[in-house]
């Protein structure tokens, strides 16, 4: 009983109530329980309540988008100081003689001559470093994501964390979650080599081009959202239950089509969100702030929206963010 992390479960006596287990014994905190809403099996439905979920916990949405951010922009630093250092001459030396009064390489032999000259030499320590960051920041945009997704997860089911516990539960989850990524990155890697190696010979062949392309787009159609729930299966699932092999039986309970109109008027819904948001940037000042904001909430929009997908799919959820009571 012990090895049940801290939260909040079912009050083993008094049902009706949540009580606080501290990770060693049942504490004094008990809070009443609210039946969550049943889910819906309407698109529109669903994603209401997945928008409603992000309007009513806009703070930790936030705080959690801010930190996102911040992941990525350690990122592009550490890319431009490595892109900087590979460069000959120095990326300084460069700025300053292009920032000379009167450079104009293409009237000026001597300018010309010095834009010709540059070159971009890595090496192997700047591929390595280039490559683990790139992992590293897809491993931090995993981790900021299924934290959002614990955090609103538990808010529809009524039983909601704080911001820590959240984070808590993702931390402690974070080592499978990294293996996972890991190993969905290398099959990903190899499908899409698969995938080019495929269209390279349909370039020689352009009979075989013509049957492939719309093989291959008929496949990707059917397989999206098998990949797309992949992540809110790992996030919400139990650490028992292989990911892939859970939403391949879901979907094929639940009938392929009762899941795909969801999960792509989500898709559509995302990239017309990131469009308009691209779109207020050009807009001084105001705009480019409004965007700014915007693109801090935009992240959780498939963490939310995939909540009620889920749970339309009785997608099974791990005791610690469904809330039953640990076993004695």
């Amino acid at each position: 009983m012990t090895d049940v992390p801290a939260g909040w479960y079912d009050d083993p006596e008094h049902p009706d109530q949540y009580r606080y287990w501290d990770g060693t014994d049942w504490s004094d905190h008990r809070a009443p329980k609210k039946p969550p809403p049943a889910p819906s099996s309407e698109a529109g439905s669903m994603v209401s309540e997945g928008w409603n979920l992000i309007v009513q916990n806009w703070l930790p949405v936030l705080l959690v988008g801010v930190a996102a951010v911040v992941a990525t922009i350690a990122a592009l630093v550490t890319l431009a100081i490595q892109g900087s250092s590979a460069l000959d001459p120095g990326f300084f030396e460069i700025v300053e003689r292009v920032s000379e009064p009167g450079f104009d390489p293409a009237n000026n032999a001597s300018d010309e001559a010095f834009i010709e000259s540059i070159e971009f030499n890595p090496s192997t320590g700047f591929w390595v470093t280039v490559g683990l960051s790139a992992i590293l920041w897809f491993i931090a945009q995993g981790f900021f994501l299924g934290v959002i997704q614990i955090h609103l997860a538990t808010a529809a089911l009524q039983r909601p964390f704080t911001l820590g516990e959240s984070f808590g539960l993702a931390f402690r989850r974070l080592p499978r979650w990294i293996g996972i990524y890991l190993l969905w990155m290398l099959v990903y890697a190899l499908l899409l080599g698969f995938v080019g190696f495929v269209i390279f010979l349909g370039t020689l062949l352009p009979v075989l081009f013509l049957l492939i392309i719309p093989g291959l787009i008929a496949l990707v159609v059917f397989g999206y959202p098998y990949v797309w729930m992949a992540t809110t299966s790992l996030v919400l699932g139990r650490p028992s239950d292989p990911p892939f092999r859970t939403i391949i039986g879901l979907i094929r309970v639940k009938g392929w089509s009762a899941v795909a109109w969801p999960v792509f008027l989500v898709n559509l819904l995302f990239v017309g969100a990131n469009f308009v948001a691209g779109f207020l940037q050009v807009i001084p000042v105001l705009g480019q702030i409004v965007a700014l904001v915007a693109q801090l909430f935009l992240y959780a929009i498939p963490a939310a929206l995939n909540i009620p997908i889920w749970r339309m799919m009785d997608g099974p959820i791990a005791e610690e963010i469904s809330g039953e009571a640990p076993t004695t």
